[in-house]
């Protein structure tokens, strides 16, 4: 049955329509009614009576169902509005029927919630015929609304908390509405926002403490399943042998919700001939699949996630989780394993939609921490945006550390080096010492020139203090050879010792200083060889002496000795090559003669 939403803002208990009444009823007694039969023909004119109640005016048919149809009509007094009259059928007339056409009246009457249908008349036509007069809900379905107008999936949910809140007042006035399904709950847009109302509480059940109670049983009629197959919880479909209470509704709920997310039911089957006993059948004994796991196996899934503004991967993402844990919390078989109350069902809703731990969740501190980030994502980007910057700047500073240390490293590794370098100096010189001294001991009668012993200091204050305090035992050495009265120099084979000694020293440390020392002991060896009559290796001798010199000259400007020793000892090859060329002339003539 079809309803549409009012123009009205006035409650029931303030209407214009009732002015004299709080909580208006009717007495609506079968005993009063004519027969069906004396009914049919009047039903059929009845848009033809001038106005219904005196102050309504039938329009046009809007709506029908088993039970009754639905009039749009106009309202003439006390003022002008749309309204929809609610007819029973003349061949659905009953006790029971009546009974329940006066609870859903009495229900509407003690309830005022935004979000449920008000109702503002009700009575009896001229020839007898019960009929309700309620808000007009010009407005889509539930299901509808969200597939024509392509609501997201937390806009669905928005909608359906509202749903939640409108049914969990119901149910605080003690009324199960027991037909809950989306067509019984329409969605008008009033300045672009949504507004669910729910309707059509034609099978509403009072419970025993409220106000609407008097009159009833209380029981179900034994072996009459009340409500809509598809969305009647298992206690309901066993009438007569459970009591049924406020958690069928939430059952109903559940399945709302199912097809709010999926686009299907829980259960499909067929509607026609035997096919309710097999939804009786599945729904009493089969679980349905998991919401996410029935959007993988859909045929039309791109169309039902594109009606949600998604793709079907996303919307297998969100579904995944806590809607798959709070709708299937909602289908459950018994009673007990349900939330307990519509309102547990809107509050696991509503900390969904804001990222907290839903009731239906199995806890986890895992959970709880995924949904504390998502709940607070930007704080936490925040946080692990700073954390990023102190582990960068602590890399960066390890980072300075570590290479700080490797350069310490090479340092130590450069001065180990040096160390090692002055060692290999001092035990060469040490080694060059001997050598004299031993010469010495082999030729004690001839004596030895002073230029050795200063060669050999000259060489040992190359080194730092340090070296030169570590080579004393050289110096008290120096200290034992003797100081000769004739000049004649050492054997040339001795001299060569010390400059092989010396070649190997400046070949590992080519210091300006070693190479000095080397040129002047050079140049001892190459007048050495000269003097024993070997011109032509002192030539070769003298010549490698000034090649060094001129490298030092050209190194170290600056340093007059290297020019000056350069200058004598070009002066001494100079004389060699001439003393050469005068022995070689006397030879020609000697040979000629």
């Amino acid at each position: 049955m079809t309803s549409i939403i009012a123009t009205s803002n006035e409650d029931f208990c303030g209407s214009p329509a009732t002015p004299q009444q709080e909580n208006p009823t009717v007495d609506f007694d079968s005993r009063n009614f004519p027969s069906a039969g004396e009914l049919a023909i009047d039903f059929e004119a009845v848009h033809t009576e001038s106005l219904i109640g005196g102050k309504y005016a039938l329009c046009e048919r809007i709506g029908e169902g088993g039970m009754g149809t639905v009039w749009l009509a106009e309202q003439q007094m006390p003022i002008q509005r749309k309204v929809a009259i609610k007819f029973l059928r003349p061949d659905r007339l009953s006790a029971p029927v009546i009974a329940r056409f006066a609870t859903e009246y009495q229900a509407l009457a003690h309830m005022n919630h935004p979000h449920i249908a008000r109702v503002f008349d009700g009575g009896s036509t001229a020839n007898g015929l019960p009929y309700l007069v309620m808000e007009f809900l010009p407005g889509l379905s539930l299901i509808a609304h969200c597939d024509e107008h392509r609501c997201p999936i937390k806009q669905r949910l928005r909608l359906f908390a509202k749903v939640c809140s409108a049914v969990e007042h119901a149910h605080q006035r003690g009324i199960i509405h027991r037909d809950l399904k989306p067509s019984n709950i329409l969605v008008a847009v009033d300045n672009c926002i949504p507004i669910p109302k729910v309707i059509d509480f034609g099978l509403a059940k009072p419970l025993p403490w409220s106000e609407c109670a008097a009159g009833e049983s209380g029981q179900t009629v034994p072996g009459v399943a009340v409500g809509t197959p598809a969305y009647m919880a298992p206690e309901q479909i066993i009438a007569g042998t459970q009591v049924v209470d406020t958690r069928v509704d939430v059952y109903a709920l559940g399945v709302i919700l199912y097809e709010l997310v999926t686009g299907t039911l829980p259960f499909e089957f067929e509607t026609r001939g035997d096919g309710w006993l097999e939804a009786y059948r599945r729904i009493l004994q089969e679980d349905p699949d998991r919401p996410s796991r029935r959007l993988k196996t859909l045929r039309n899934g791109a169309l039902t996630a594109s009606n949600r503004q998604i793709e079907l991967a996303g919307l297998q993402r969100i579904t995944r989780g806590d809607l798959d844990w709070i709708i299937l919390h909602s289908l459950q078989k018994q009673p007990e394993q349900r939330y307990e109350s519509v309102a547990s069902l809107r509050l696991d809703i509503e900390r969904f939609l804001s990222n907290r731990p839903t009731e239906a969740h199995p806890p986890s501190h895992i959970y709880n921490i995924g949904k504390f980030i998502k709940r607070h994502s930007l704080a936490v980007g925040s946080v692990c945006v700073v954390m990023l910057a102190i582990c960068l700047g602590l890399i960066g500073t390890t980072w300075g550390f570590l290479r700080a240390c490797k350069a310490e490293s090479e340092t130590r590794a450069v001065l180990t080096a040096e160390s090692e370098a002055k060692d290999q100096a001092r035990r060469a010189l040490a080694a060059l010492a001997e050598t004299i001294i031993e010469s010495s001991r082999i030729d004690g009668s001839r004596g030895h020139s002073q230029e050795e012993p200063d060669l050999l200091r000259q060489a040992i204050s190359l080194h730092d203090a340090a070296a030169t305090r570590a080579s004393s035992q050289i110096h008290n050495r120096l200290r034992q050879l003797p100081t000769p009265d004739r000049k004649d120099g050492p054997k040339e084979e001795k001299l060569i010792q010390v400059v092989v000694v010396l070649e190997h020293l400046v070949t590992e440390h080519p210091s300006s200083l070693h190479r000095s020392v080397l040129t002047k002991v050079r140049a001892r060896l190459a007048s050495t060889l000269e003097d024993v009559g070997r011109l032509g290796d002192a030539e070769a001798e003298y010549r490698k002496c000034i090649i060094a010199l001129q490298q030092l000259r050209i190194e170290e400007p600056s340093a007059p000795a290297h020019r000056l020793q350069e200058a004598e000892t070009s002066e001494r090859l100079h004389q060699l090559v001439a003393k050469r060329h005068t022995i070689e002339g006397k030879r020609h003539d000697s040979w000629v003669r």
